[in-house]
């Protein structure tokens, strides 16, 4: 009926807890052979007990040695024998063992006790005080020194504790005789019942059990062969302890789990905002993509366009090339005549060129421009006393045309804008001559 409330995973869990042969059980004993290379040795950080220490342990001789040591401190600073003898602190030492009459097969509680101040180092056994000492002043314990259980520093023949050992622990305070008869009365089947001072247990049987081994060093039942009940007493122990460790660790996996779900929350909530903005960021890249196909069309239809002003700016230029060839060019021939060749142009002959075209432009309207009339004009004019630049009329603007009132405006105008321009020239045959070359060459207007 019992078993019927209980989930099967705990049922299972419970199986895997008891019969799992990694799974250290901390309310074992030790037991180490008579040869001396069986111990256990590390280097435990001593900081912590500079001000004061207690060890306490349960031993059990299974054979005479001649110095059964329970533990050894290198350098002497603490040395502990299951006989009694050789109690020492500082390599300074008590011989306790005629107070102590050692019953091979049989446990005896055991503690040594220290504190800086009073410099008291105490030893009890089964719970009674039955030494002490005191220590030099100013003495404390050397941080890094190496411990060695089961051996007086490790193989040192004579020198094997060659018995079991139980609940060896190491505090950082000074425990009271009150405390170590607490210990000792609770017994062996129930251990860590008497502890006051858990937090100043800071080298922890548990722990030493983890430590590796030299020599023989097996775990073995506690009271195997004085009781049955204490042993069955001692295996629940370890049964719930293991499963208090177990329940620790299962609340620190679901705390784990909780917080790894609650990652994954975020993860997830991290992704759908990410593919969010992957989605915003696909459709920004289309609409910027049809931009640039549109901007792309835009420029081939720009470039087009500009081929297209290119064409029509190089035809422009071509008709400006050809209108600037055949049009305003004046006729420097005029200042050849005698009234100008090798003078100097004055205003009254800058009002006359001016003026030149004015008395027969009117008249000559309505005649169409051939070689031949300008050649007659050019003769006639020639005998009259200001000659005109008849020439002019054989450019593409007037030849082969009829005059029209337009173009004789254009005519009558031609020396408007250049003829101040003289005033003050001496026309020689080299100036005329130039500046026939230079309008000829620029193609262009030359009147601004």
């Amino acid at each position: 009926m019992i078993f019927s409330t209980i989930p099967l995973f705990l049922i299972f869990l419970f199986h895997i807890v008891v019969t799992s042969p990694s799974h250290q059980e901390p309310y074992k004993a030790l037991r180490f052979s008579e040869d001396p290379s069986s111990f256990i040795q590390f280097t435990p950080d001593f900081t912590p007990f500079q001000q004061a220490i207690s060890v306490c342990c349960w031993v059990k001789e299974n054979s005479s040695p001649t110095y059964p040591t329970i533990l050894y401190v290198s350098g002497g600073e603490l040395t502990m024998l299951a006989d009694g003898d050789y109690i020492g602190l500082f390599n300074r030492y008590m011989h306790l063992d005629s107070k102590i009459s050692v019953i091979r097969g049989r446990w005896y509680h055991q503690c040594a006790t220290w504190e800086y101040s009073t410099r008291s180092h105490k030893f009890y056994n089964n719970g009674v005080l039955i030494g002490s000492q005191t220590t030099r002043a100013g003495r404390r314990f050397t941080t890094s020194a190496t411990l060695t259980i089961g051996n007086w520093g490790g193989n040192v023949g004579s020198h094997e504790l060659a018995g079991d050992l139980y609940d060896l622990n190491f505090y950082a305070t000074e425990l009271s005789g009150e405390d170590v008869r607490r210990m000792y009365n609770i017994g062996l089947c129930q251990p860590g019942a008497g502890r006051h001072h858990e937090q100043a247990r800071l080298i922890r049987w548990e722990d030493i059990q983890r430590k590796s081994r030299s020599g023989s060093v097996i775990d073995t039942d506690v009271d195997i062969t004085i009781s049955g009940e204490c042993v069955s007493l001692l295996r629940l122990a370890n049964i719930t302890r293991q499963l208090d460790e177990t329940q620790a660790a299962l609340n620190e996996t679901q705390a784990a789990l909780s917080e790894t779900n609650e990652v994954l929350s975020e993860t997830q909530a991290a992704l759908i905002e990410t593919q969010q903005e992957l989605n915003e960021s696909q459709e920004a890249l289309i609409e910027t993509q049809q931009a640039l196909n549109e901007t792309q069309e835009f420029l081939v239809e720009t470039q087009e366009a500009l081929e297209q002003n290119e064409v029509h700016l190089n035809q422009s230029l071509e008709e400006l090339s050809r209108y600037n060839q055949s049009h305003n060019k004046w006729d420097w021939g005029l200042f050849k005549a005698p009234q100008y060749l090798n003078q100097t142009i004055s205003l009254e002959q800058s009002q006359n060129i001016r003026d030149s075209w004015d008395e027969v432009a009117n008249k000559i309207i309505g005649f169409r421009i051939t070689p031949e009339l300008v050649r007659f004009w050019q003769a006639v004019d020639c005998e009259a006393e200001n000659s005109r630049p008849w020439s002019m009329l054989q450019s593409d603007e007037f030849m082969g045309k009829i005059l029209t009132r337009d173009l004789v405006r254009k005519l009558s105008g031609a020396w408007d804008r250049l003829s101040d321009k003289l005033v003050g020239v001496r026309m020689t045959e080299p100036v005329i001559e130039l500046l026939s070359y230079v309008t000829n060459a620029t193609n262009c207007y030359c009147g601004n």
